[in-house]
């Protein structure tokens, strides 16, 4: 998991246990998981995944929020409905030249690059058309909801 990501899930966690909405069967057992193995000695931030592990980097993770946010846009500018209706490639040029705008959300990639990481299977799981906040590598940071 990433530290990034772990941070926004467990301040929905947080926001969900504070509106007395309680917690799943699963939530419930990843937590008494985490509790148990930190009963026994183990740091909390590796527990719960607050630290980066062996061949993962800080950098890496922001690599991969930048990826999701690159393929969002991909997937719904090829959307013949409601996008541009583009093909790939025209995805691809479009989006590699914006990555080069000052002021734009994405950080500069190469055309190249974009297309290799878009081929490649360890990617696909970035390939998606809606983009929430507590999303594996989600670019957008958690926002608690406002009271009601």
């Amino acid at each position: 998991m990433a530290p990034k990501t772990q941070k926004k899930r467990l301040l929905a966690l947080a926001d969900q246990l504070k509106s007395g909405k309680g917690l799943t069967s699963e939530q419930a057992d990843y937590l008494a998981a985490c509790f148990e193995a930190m009963g026994h000695g183990e740091d909390g931030n590796s527990v719960f995944g607050l630290s980066y592990n062996q061949g993962r980097s800080k950098s890496d993770e922001e690599r991969r929020e930048n990826l999701r946010l690159i393929f969002w846009w991909i997937v719904n500018a090829m959307d013949s409905e409601y996008g541009h209706g583009y093909t790939l490639k025209q995805a691809l040029d479009e989006v590699a030249q914006l990555t080069q705008i000052k002021g734009i959300p994405f950080k500069p990639m190469d055309r190249a690059s974009i297309e290799s990481a878009w081929y490649k299977k360890k990617y696909r799981y970035l390939k998606q058309a809606v983009l929430r906040s507590t999303d594996l590598h989600s670019p957008i940071g958690y926002q608690t909801p406002p009271e009601t």
